[in-house]
């Protein structure tokens, strides 16, 4: 996942992971990742595979989210 988060290592199967930082500085992490990966690999398709009803949720609804405001920035500069 593009952006900053961290989750505790223990025993249990799935850790309950944390979005780190504010959402300002996840926006500048992932569009940093996603710019570097277009200039070296050409136009991207991505695809959410996180679990959307357990412990990662709370990830791919905030990867979703950054993904979306990426996307009305850059429809908004052209």
């Amino acid at each position: 996942m593009p952006f900053l988060w961290k989750s505790q290592p223990t025993l249990k199967y799935a850790p309950t992971p944390e979005i780190g930082k504010t959402f300002q500085q996840s926006l500048q992490v992932c569009r940093k990742h996603c710019e570097s990966q277009i200039n070296e690999h050409g136009n991207q398709i991505l695809i959410n595979l996180i679990d959307k009803k357990k412990n990662e949720k709370l990830l791919g609804e905030h990867f979703e989210l950054l993904i979306n405001s990426l996307k009305v920035q850059s429809e908004s500069a052209l």
